[in-house]
């Protein structure tokens, strides 16, 4: 993993979250311009998925391997599930699954990069 795009990735996901929490807890709904935020740490997140597959391509197969994947998988499918039931649910408590789930996406990038030392530690 590149240091610099999973700090990148850490913080952006972090600072969206404490947005969303500062909207929950002002009992406001995700509306279509939060929709462009979470779009952004998307793509950001996508960029950390795409170099992670292709660092990963050259390491050994191994259990490390398979949790770092799914780790991936699901960093990239958090964002837009939140983002869809930030939408569906207009009261604040949306919101607050959203701040949620940009929170968990953190957690999950910095436990890819543990174990990503991990595996490149084996090979």
């Amino acid at each position: 993993m590149i240091d610099w795009l999973t700090s990148v990735v850490q913080f952006a996901a972090l600072g969206v979250a404490a947005w969303f929490l500062v909207l929950t807890l002002r009992k406001r709904p995700v509306i279509r311009w939060h929709l462009y935020l979470l779009a952004a740490l998307e793509v950001i997140v996508l960029a950390q998925a795409v170099t992670s597959i292709v660092q990963v391509t050259g390491v050994s197969f191994s259990d490390e391997t398979i949790m770092f994947v799914g780790y991936l998988a699901t960093a990239a499918l958090v964002v837009p599930a939140a983002g869809i039931w930030g939408t569906i649910d207009r009261s604040h408590w949306g919101t607050a699954v959203v701040a949620g789930g940009c929170a968990t996406v953190a957690v999950l990038v910095l436990r890819m990069d543990q174990v990503w030392r991990l595996v490149g530690a084996a090979t």
